[in-house]
């Protein structure tokens, strides 16, 4: 039989045991629950500089489309270059609703731009009326030069103009 010292013994030695093992468990798990906090510290870096790439990416979406666009804008205010129909036929339009009568040149011009010689012939206040107009219409136009004519009671208006172009 088990004398009382030797239970005591066995029971010291079962208790230091289990102690030893919950001892070593806990420091087990806080070494985990430490680890995944180091971990969970560099998941929330990442989750913030990804949220900052996606806010960069947004603002770049933002600029890109307000320059698209003003890009556009720009393109509406162009004549194309292998197609200048549209705005000569605008002008001739114009010429006809003041009572003018309108002639083309072109004389040449750049990659930006076309060059337009136009020479109007009609009524002095229709003339002066075309030429007031040209500054108004919705091309981006600039006057290089004009020669104003007053011949009796009509009146010639000679006008080089330029005119941003797209191809």
């Amino acid at each position: 039989m088990i004398s009382a010292k030797q239970k005591f013994y066995l029971k010291l030695l079962v208790s230091l045991a289990l102690v030893a093992g919950f001892s070593w468990g806990f420091f087990y798990v806080a070494s985990f629950v430490r680890n995944a906090r180091g971990s969970l510290g560099e998941i929330q870096q990442e989750i913030l500089n990804h949220e900052g790439k996606r806010a960069a990416v947004k603002d770049a979406e933002r600029i890109i489309a307000e320059e698209t666009s003003d890009i556009e804008r720009v393109k509406s205010l162009s004549v194309d270059k292998k197609e200048p129909l549209p705005f000569i036929e605008y002008l001739e339009n114009l010429a006809s609703r003041t009572g003018n009568k309108i002639a083309f040149e072109v004389p040449g011009g750049s990659e930006e731009t076309l060059k337009f010689r136009i020479t109007v012939e009609g009524a002095q206040a229709g003339v002066m009326q075309l030429f007031r107009l040209l500054e108004a219409i919705p091309y981006a136009v600039s006057v290089e030069e004009f020669d104003f004519y007053k011949l009796g009671g009509s009146a010639r208006l000679i006008v080089i103009i330029k005119v941003l172009s797209s191809s």
